[in-house]
């Protein structure tokens, strides 16, 4: 029924990924200009053999991830009431393409950044920075936001089963505990847990440099990697509690005694989801990827700092 729906979402990610099946010179030189130009940094001769590689190795690593998200969702789909005819199987199939993606890419760039190393002059700073100064607040704050939300999303709609809030429900609250709402809430958590450790390893690592464009293009590749992995957290919570919600409101006794508790949900929903919009439209004004370049680079003292290290 949604062969074309996930036809769709594979060609999605095709697009998303253009350096790991486009090979054309013509072609990979802008894709690698433009997010040179994201990143507020030049490509020189230099940097470019690692840029690429480690592009490449994160797009391939982002397919197989969205791949495998699409067929964990569709799988996952057969867990919903109604199975594969469910009205939800849009909804888990993007859920498990948005993560496979932002998981891959984590993934992959882990493995680039901790693989970096090398004996031989190095630059370096005299300050080592943190998460704050490659992650902005939005992204730190809206990830931890994201899993509490989810957390509490699963515990409000567990109560108000319990208490018969919702009427008579065409679930309990034993058939919430083994959906995929809260397997995805305690993913979430599970998943913030690894990026904050993640983060606080890739943060103390050092940063193997010759001269300052490689450092300012190790920062660049850094922000990137923790951008991924507060991604991670953000998108699996963010959908659990969607997930959540229209789960509960689908079964709920809307025509009877439920029907004020299945309104106040859909307002709170309402909410999370204008919420969400309107911080990731904010998020995105603010030029993300540039985050690292105003915190360590605009100024002038921080160049003089990188170059004397």
């Amino acid at each position: 029924m949604y062969v074309a729906f996930i036809v769709v979402a594979i060609l999605g990610v095709v697009s998303a990924t253009p350096l790991a099946w486009d090979r054309r010179p013509a072609q990979r030189g802008r894709v690698l200009d433009k997010y040179a130009r994201r990143v507020n940094l030049a490509m020189t001769p230099e940097v470019e053999p690692l840029v690429v590689a480690r592009l490449v190795a994160r797009e391939k690593s982002m397919f197989s991830g969205a791949m495998t998200g699409i067929g964990i969702g569709l799988i996952g789909s057969l867990l919903l009431p109604g199975g594969v005819g469910s009205s939800l199987v849009p909804l888990a199939l993007v859920a498990g393409m948005l993560l496979g993606l932002a998981a891959g890419a984590a993934v992959s760039s882990v493995r680039g950044q901790l693989a970096v190393a090398g004996d031989g002059p190095r630059v370096a700073r005299m300050q080592a920075p943190g998460f704050a100064d490659y992650v902005g607040p939005i992204e730190r704050w809206g990830a931890r936001g994201a899993v509490i939300l989810a957390a509490l999303s699963v515990v409000g709609a567990a109560i108000a089963l319990s208490v018969g809030a919702l009427g008579e429900a065409r679930m309990s609250a034993v058939d919430l505990v083994g959906s995929g709402a809260v397997a995805g809430a305690v993913a979430s958590i599970v998943a913030l847990i690894g990026a904050e450790l993640f983060a606080a390893r890739i943060v103390a690592h050092r940063q193997p440099a010759g001269s300052t464009t490689e450092l300012a293009w190790e920062d660049a590749i850094r922000a990137m990697t923790l951008r991924d992995l507060v991604s991670v957290p953000f998108v699996l919570g963010f959908v659990s509690a969607v997930m959540t919600f229209l789960l509960v409101g689908s079964n709920a006794d809307t025509a009877g005694a439920g029907a004020p508790a299945a309104l106040v949900g859909m307002a709170v929903l309402l909410i999370v989801v204008t919420t969400a919009i309107s911080l990731s439209a904010a998020s995105w004004a603010s030029k993300p990827m540039q985050h690292y370049w105003r915190r360590l680079w605009a100024k002038p003292e921080a160049r003089m700092d990188a170059a004397s290290a």
